[in-house]
């Protein structure tokens, strides 16, 4: 049965909300649920959602009276729309083996095929998975999980290590899940963030990168709602901290002296490695100095507590301070790597 993004996702959805509460969810809990991994449907096309689920058999439910999905209850999937389920969804594992295999699905697209090799070394304290990004402790079991559900292949084994590739399953597994766990802004702020680790922000501006860091720590942090402005602050030291390596490392050759006036600093790297860059390259260098111009201003707002404008922050002006920070400095390491360094700091 072939089901779109959002049909696989509320099933998904209601199949979470009954294990969670034991009872059937209604229409509030399920808007909520969608909402919660990023699918931000109108309701009436809910509604016509759910009964279109429910004449192919795949769910049941007590429909709400004039297209109202929150009068709606009892929401439940059928025994055809588990089934359904858990045949996009592959065998079951626990979230921690899913995360292990997303990682390794991620890592596998940033090598060439011949390095998509992974090698678990045995010892007595525990085991060590050495793959394309280094190596990570893991349980044995886990591993041994994911041979199990068809999404590793042992290619050899000795007494003291396995080595494994990945199977197609593996990828399919992968999609289907980013699918169904989270909507299209939830998988693009995913994508931000595996840029953010592996691409070359994280590499060539190390400093940056761990001040931005400390900023997601925040956001997801338990005391994250008391830390709203220092999230904004630690966002600006995260952009003045690009700027200066960003400076050194490109050594425009008339640049503001001043770390706080970030904006002149990026302009000055922007005008300085334009005639290095074809046409459109650079269309989209000199696009992403007007963008990183509003982010730093969103991020001002951010760090004064909304003052200016009257308005009180909240946790999703944080989380979209941290995204597009990210996003901005990944882009301009991204949009300068293979320039020639012109260091004069000197």
């Amino acid at each position: 049965m072939n089901l779109d993004d959002l049909e696989l996702a509320t099933l998904a959805a209601i199949a979470r909300l009954v294990s969670q509460e034991y009872v059937p969810p209604d229409g509030d809990e399920l808007l909520n649920e969608l909402e919660r991994i990023g699918y931000r449907p109108e309701e009436v096309k809910v509604w016509w959602l759910l009964s279109r689920l429910g004449d192919q058999g795949l769910i049941g439910y007590q429909a709400g009276g004039g297209m109202n999905v929150r009068a709606s209850s009892n929401i439940d999937l059928t025994a055809v729309g588990r089934q359904v389920l858990a045949e996009a969804l592959g065998p079951d594992l626990e979230p921690e083996q899913e995360e292990l295999l997303a990682s390794m699905v991620e890592e596998a697209r940033e090598v060439p095929r011949a390095r998509r090799t992974w090698t678990l070394i045995r010892a007595f304290q525990g085991a060590i998975l050495d793959g394309p990004s280094g190596q990570r402790e893991v349980l044995e079991t886990d591993m041994a999980a994911l041979e199990s559900a068809g999404v590793v292949n042992v290619t050899s084994r000795t007494t003291s290590a396995f080595h494994y590739v990945l199977t197609p399953a593996a990828v399919r597994r992968y999609a289907t899940r980013r699918k169904v766990d989270s909507g299209p802004e939830v998988r693009m702020e995913h994508d931000v963030r595996r840029l953010v680790d592996h691409g070359a922000l994280r590499r060539d501006f190390p400093s940056a990168y761990e001040r931005w860091a400390e900023a997601e720590a925040l956001l997801w942090g338990d005391d994250r709602d008391r830390e709203l402005t220092t999230i904004g602050h630690k966002c600006r030291e995260a952009m003045q901290e690009f700027a200066t390596a960003a400076v050194a490392r490109y050594g425009p050759a008339e640049v503001e002296s001043n770390p706080a006036l970030v904006k002149k600093r990026t302009g000055a790297i922007i005008a300085d490695s334009l005639p290095h860059l074809d046409g459109t390259r650079g269309d989209l260098l000199k696009a992403l100095g007007s963008y990183s111009n509003a982010a730093l201003d969103d991020i001002q707002r951010q760090e004064h507590g909304g003052q200016k404008e009257g308005e009180p922050l909240t946790w999703e002006d944080a989380r979209r301070v941290v995204f597009h920070t990210a996003f901005v400095m990944s882009e301009f390491a991204a949009a300068l790597e293979g320039l020639p360094a012109r260091d004069r700091s000197a």
